[in-house]
């Protein structure tokens, strides 16, 4: 009896650690699996689950949060934030074939709908990066070769005008699946013997045009002093003319008082030999007498 008992008890005690040692594989299963299951989605990415066994992708793209992809998932997360390419020391030449050395920053940001395009294409962000640098680089000897050495040094700003728009364009055309939001010349660097000579082409163009104002200047100081002159000696000839114009009036004036002061002491005379019956003769020898008279002033003795 006790040695069934012991059996029995023996049988269960080997059955109950069996099963002990199946809950204890299955919570280490779980234990391990679980994390390997759950993958998170940071605040600035989007992901897409790609199942390494059946090597497919699932179709939804994952928001941030905690996802459940399955021990055989695996994300495939992109920067949905602006990204930062820096591209230093870029040696290229320019119009005029002077070689340059560019540091410039390109900031852009990817086309988060055609996330699964860029995977069809480039797999990852890396591999999505890395192009993206390349037609940076591309794009910027490009332009560069557009702009001699002095507008480097003068107008660096329309160079990155214009790489800014290249750029953008370029980026569209090649469906790179991004787009740019700003590019920054951060600094050109010319050899020393071009600035040198660049330098001293300036100051030489500056004393050029220093010369040039200090010429246009003195121009305009003489064309105002000989404004002020014709201007006075108008004044002068308006002056003349008027005093002439007055003396001619006065003499005009004077012309007409003594015409009328003739004419009436004609006048008179007339009248009065006519009155007394005297004839022409008479009127013409006492007019002639009396005009003879005024003008003497007293001194003339008729009758002698």
């Amino acid at each position: 009896m006790c040695d069934d008992d012991d059996d029995c008890c023996c049988g269960f005690g080997w059955k109950g650690v069996a099963v002990g040692v199946v809950v204890f594989i299955g919570c280490l299963l779980t234990v391990i699996l679980v994390p390997m299951s759950l993958k998170t989605v940071e605040f600035d990415e989007i992901a897409v689950d790609y199942n390494k066994v059946t090597r497919s992708i699932d179709q939804t793209p994952l928001e941030e949060g905690l996802h459940d992809v399955g021990p055989a998932g695996k994300l495939i997360k992109f920067k949905t934030t602006q990204q930062v390419g820096q591209i230093d020391d870029l040696e290229t030449l320019t119009a005029d074939s002077i070689e340059v050395e560019l540091d410039v920053i390109v900031l852009y940001s990817i086309e988060r709908q055609e996330v699964f395009e860029i995977i069809d294409k480039f797999g990852d962000q890396d591999a999505h990066d890395a192009f993206i640098r390349q037609v940076c680089e591309n794009t910027i000897r490009q332009v560069a070769q557009g702009f001699t050495a002095k507008q480097f040094y003068l107008q660096r700003h329309d160079f990155q005008l214009t790489l800014i728009r290249v750029l953008t364009q370029l980026l569209t055309d090649v469906r790179a699946h991004a787009k740019v939001d700003s590019v920054q010349v951060v600094s050109v660097d010319l050899p020393p013997r071009v600035l040198s000579a660049m330098e001293a082409s300036i100051l030489a163009e500056q004393d050029i045009q220093n010369a040039e104002a200090e010429r246009i200047t003195q121009l305009q100081a003489a064309s105002i002093a000989l404004a002020l002159a014709n201007s006075e000696a108008r004044l002068v000839q308006i002056a003349a003319e008027r005093d002439v114009a007055l003396t001619q009036q006065e003499a005009l004036q004077a012309v007409l008082s003594e015409r009328a002061t003739m004419q009436a002491r004609t006048d008179a005379f007339r009248n009065v030999s006519t009155e007394l019956g005297y004839g022409g003769e008479f009127f013409l020898d006492s007019y002639l007498k009396y005009l003879v008279a005024v003008n003497n002033a007293g001194d003339t003795i008729f009758g002698v």
